[in-house]
Parts: structure tokens; C-alpha cells; sequence
């Protein structure tokens, strides 16, 4: 048998040319926002049969709409999938400025449902030996309890529908009213993953080196700024306590300096710890945090979120990088090092990482 040439095989563009073209000439009059409705194609009958699927909502099914989007987010489920491949539907539905108007209010009310905090539930063993595995163990925990419950993976996806109605809302209001609740909820998140870190932290105090301090440190001063709930700053300020004299039993050998500061990579001043997303040294220079250490961003070697663009340090298991750490000198704790490793998706919207370079 000879093989098909190329321009008899079936491809995908040929398949979406051709449906596109019965679509047009079916529906007669349409653009570009109907064909955007054209949103897959299925076997029919096992007999080379294909079918489209067609979006033919309207206006009379807005409640309905709402409804589903309402039950989306409060059924949601920590089952592998980013929140933008499940809330895309709806950003199609919504991406005319009129419809996002017209059902503005009842999104901001979803979007200001409380849901339980089940950080507060996790209870870890304490590690007393690094053996082998255990590095393992705990990366395997950290993915476990920063992706692993569903009450965390809601908010993370009412955080990107936040996002989305701040972007294409239109007015100023209503943009300032959305950022206030978009600003609720990465606080909200922030705070959740801050107290999974710090527990892990608590959990693994007896492994921990000198090389991890700097780390800690950050960890502990995140927990005290302002805002912050008064006792996920009392498990801050108990894990500096422990972390110190595990590391140092002599107090006479702490570090008397800062090292939770870092130096402007520019100019090498002082910078402190005042903000977790962006740094700024007394002399104007300014810098993006990894989103997962707050360390700040002095490499090429970073990731960045495909849904809110926030860039975090790559993994040292990188393929194709170079083989020299890229990490900050105060980053090069294995703490640091197995955190990047299990934070496979946003902390804080769970949509993926993508290396740009």
C-alpha cells in the first residue's frame, strides 16, 4: 500500500477549515465572536462522522449562566486541572463588556463567599533524622498540603475571576471595588500557604542548617506584617524560637545582622523586606520577588504563571540550565531548594509555570 501524501492526510487546520466553512455557509451571517463559539469537535457514529459544538447561549440564559458559575466554584476540586481550562467557558460567555456589566453584582457577591480555613488543619510528624528519603517526604507534603485541598483550589479560582472582571469591567469603580476583593482573596491565599510553609518549617526544625536561617527568617517576618492573623504570627515568631537554637545552641553563634535583608543587585545597598511581591532600594531600583521564597528575582532563570504572570525561581532540576546554582547565596538552603521543586503551579492563582527563555 502506498502512503497518503501529505496533502491527503487529515490534519487539524484541515478539519477546522473545513467546519469553519460549513459553519459560515450555514449560519450565513456571522463574525468572529460566533466562530469563537465553535468550541470542539466529536466522533458522531464511529464512522468517520464529526459533529461541532456550538455555544448558543443568550441573553434569556444570563441566571442560568451565574448559577453554573456559582456551583463551578463552590464545587470545585483539586483534580489536575488549572483554573483557567475550567473557567474558560465562562470568560467566553462574559467577554462582552455589556453581559460582564449587567451581572457584575451578583459576581462580586460569588466571588465573597467565605470558605473555611483548613490550613489550620495540618498536623504534621515531627522529622528527627534526615535520612535518605526524607527530603522526598517532604517535598511530597508540601505538593500534598499547598495543592492538595479543595477549599484553597476555590479560592484560587475566584482569585482568577477576580482577575479577569478587573481586567475587562471597564469603569473605574467598578475596577476599584473589584480590586478590593481580588486583594482579599491573595491575602486570604497568601496567608494559607504561609501557614502550610511555616509548619513544615516546625516540622523539620530538628534537620535544619545555617544555610536555611535566611529562609526561616523571611518566613517569620511574612508572618508579622500588617494584616497578618494573630496566630499565624505567634506560630511565626515560635518557629524563629525553635529554628535559632536547633541551628545555633550557643547563642553567642546567631548571626547579629539582618539576613533576611538582601543587597540591591544594581547598586548594593540594603534592601528590607517590606513588601512580598517587589523590592525597592533606597535608591530607586526595583525588583520582582520570587513568588515562592520573596528572595528577590536577579536571574534570567525564572518561570513564569501563565494566568496572573507572577515569576518564581526555576527548580535546580531544570533540564537544559546551567549546572552552577543560580539560587541567592541566602537561598541555598535544601528547605529552598525542595519548595521550588514541589511548587509545580501558582501558589496563588494554580494556573501553570512556563519558562519564557
Amino acid at each position: 500500500m502506498t502512503p497518503p501524501t501529505v496533502d491527503t492526510l487529515v490534519t487539524s487546520e484541515k478539519l477546522s477549515r473545513a467546519v469553519r466553512s460549513v459553519f459560515v455557509r450555514s449560519e450565513h451571517d456571522v463574525d468572529f465572536k460566533d466562530m469563537n463559539r465553535i468550541t470542539g469537535l466529536a466522533s458522531y457514529d464511529g464512522s468517520s462522522t464529526f459533529i461541532w459544538i456550538q455555544d448558543v447561549w443568550d441573553d434569556s440564559y444570563d441566571n442560568a449562566l451565574i448559577d453554573e458559575l456559582e456551583e463551578t466554584l463552590n464545587k470545585a476540586k483539586t483534580a489536575g486541572l488549572a483554573p483557567l481550562h475550567i473557567l474558560r467557558p465562562f470568560f467566553f460567555r462574559l467577554r462582552e463588556s455589556a453581559k460582564l456589566v449587567s451581572l457584575y453584582p451578583r459576581i462580586l457577591q460569588i466571588l465573597q463567599l467565605q470558605l473555611d480555613d483548613r490550613s489550620v488543619n495540618v498536623n504534621l510528624p515531627t522529622w528527627k533524622h534526615m535520612t535518605p528519603d526524607l527530603r522526598q517526604i517532604f517535598r511530597k507534603s508540601l505538593v500534598q498540603h499547598l495543592f492538595g485541598w479543595d477549599d484553597i483550589f476555590s479560592l484560587r479560582m475566584r482569585l482568577s475571576l477576580a482577575d479577569f472582571v478587573w481586567k475587562y469591567i471597564g469603569t473605574e469603580e467598578k475596577q476599584t471595588e473589584c480590586g478590593h476583593v481580588a486583594q482579599k482573596l491573595l491575602n486570604t491565599i497568601s496567608h494559607r500557604v504561609l501557614r502550610t510553609i511555616i509548619r513544615h518549617l516546625a516540622a523539620a526544625v530538628n534537620l535544619l542548617t545555617s544555610n536555611d536561617i535566611p529562609f526561616i527568617l523571611r518566613m517569620v517576618v511574612q508572618s508579622l506584617l500588617p494584616g497578618s492573623p494573630e496566630d499565624l504570627s505567634t506560630e511565626g515568631n515560635a518557629l524563629q524560637k525553635i529554628s535559632q537554637a536547633v541551628v545555633y545552641p550557643n547563642p553567642e553563634d546567631r548571626p547579629i545582622t539582618n539576613t533576611f535583608n538582601e543587597r540591591c543587585p544594581a547598586c548594593g545597598v540594603e534592601v528590607p523586606l517590606e513588601d512580598i511581591t517587589n523590592a525597592v532600594c533606597s535608591n530607586g531600583h526595583s525588583w520582582d520577588r520570587c513568588s515562592i521564597t520573596t528572595f528577590i528575582l536577579s536571574t534570567p532563570l525564572v518561570r513564569t504563571c501563565v494566568g496572573c504572570s507572577r515569576k518564581a525561581f526555576l527548580p535546580l532540576s531544570t533540564p537544559n540550565t546551567p549546572s552552577d546554582n543560580w539560587l541567592p547565596e541566602a537561598a541555598r538552603g535544601w528547605v529552598v531548594e525542595e519548595l521550588l521543586e514541589a511548587v509545580h503551579r501558582c501558589l496563588f492563582c494554580n494556573n501553570s509555570f512556563v519558562n519564557v527563555l
